[in-house]
C-alpha cells in the first residue's frame, strides 16, 4: 500500500506542477460542448444529449489513458523497474486515472446541464450510471494503455485493443441512460446493466493486474 500511495503522490505532484492533462481535457470538454450548444441553438433531444455526453467521456478518458504511462519510460522506467512492483505501479496509475476521470465526469455533467435544458425522469440513477460508465471506460483504457506502453508506445495498438472492449460499455450505457432519462423505467433491467458495467470494470482491472507484470518485466 505504501508503494501505491507514493505513486499517487508523485502523479498528483506532477499534475499540479504541470497541469497540461487537466487543462487539455477541460478545454476539450468546454469547446466540444459549446460547439454542440451553438449547433443546436440550446435545444437538443435527450438521446442526442446523452450521445454527446458519452462521446466527451470516451475521448477525454482516451486522452488521459494515453498519457498515463508515458512517464514510466527512460530513466523513470529503470527506477520503477528496480523499486516498485508492477502490480503496485498499475494500481497506482489506475487509481489516479479513476480519480481524475471522476472529477472530469462531474465537471462535464455540470457543464452539460448548465448549457442544455434536459428533463431526466430518474436523475439519481442516471448520475450513478454515468459515473459507473466513466469508471468502466477508465479501467479498460488504462489497462490497455499499460499493455501498449511496453510495445514501443504504439498508440495505434491502444486504439485497436480498446475498440472491441469499449463497445459493450457504450452500448450498455446508452440503453440504461435512455431508460433513466425517460419512461418507462424498468428497475430490474437497469440494475442488471449497472451490474454488467461493474463487471466490466472489475474484469478489466483484474486483466491488467494479471498481464501488466509480465509485460512490464519483459
Amino acid at each position: 500500500m505504501n508503494e501505491i500511495w507514493q505513486i499517487l503522490r508523485v502523479d498528483f505532484k506532477l499534475e499540479f506542477r504541470n497541469p497540461f492533462l487537466l487543462y487539455s481535457a477541460l478545454l476539450f470538454v468546454v469547446s466540444s460542448t459549446y460547439t454542440a450548444y451553438l449547433s443546436h441553438s440550446g435545444i437538443i433531444q435527450e438521446e442526442s444529449w446523452l450521445a454527446v455526453l458519452l462521446i466527451l467521456l470516451i475521448f477525454s478518458a482516451l486522452f488521459a489513458a494515453q498519457q498515463s504511462f508515458n512517464q514510466s519510460s527512460g530513466k523513470s522506467y529503470l527506477l520503477f523497474h528496480q523499486l516498485i512492483k508492477p502490480s503496485h505501479l498499475f494500481l497506482g496509475r489506475l487509481i489516479f486515472q479513476l480519480l481524475f476521470q471522476s472529477v472530469l465526469t462531474a465537471f462535464t455533467l455540470g457543464f452539460m446541464f448548465f448549457l442544455f435544458t434536459v428533463k431526466i425522469e430518474h436523475p439519481s440513477e442516471f448520475i450513478l450510471l454515468i459515473f459507473l460508465a466513466s469508471l468502466a471506460l477508465t479501467s479498460v483504457l488504462t489497462t490497455m494503455s499499460g499493455l501498449a506502453a511496453r510495445a514501443g508506445k504504439n498508440q495505434s495498438l491502444l486504439t485497436i485493443l480498446c475498440l472491441p472492449l469499449l463497445y459493450p460499455v457504450v452500448s450498455l450505457s446508452v440503453k440504461a441512460g435512455s431508460m433513466a432519462m425517460k419512461a418507462p423505467f424498468l428497475p430490474e433491467f437497469f440494475h442488471q446493466i449497472t451490474l454488467l458495467l461493474f463487471l466490466v470494470f472489475g474484469l478489466s482491472t483484474a486483466l491488467g493486474l494479471l498481464l501488466f507484470p509480465y509485460i512490464w518485466r519483459d
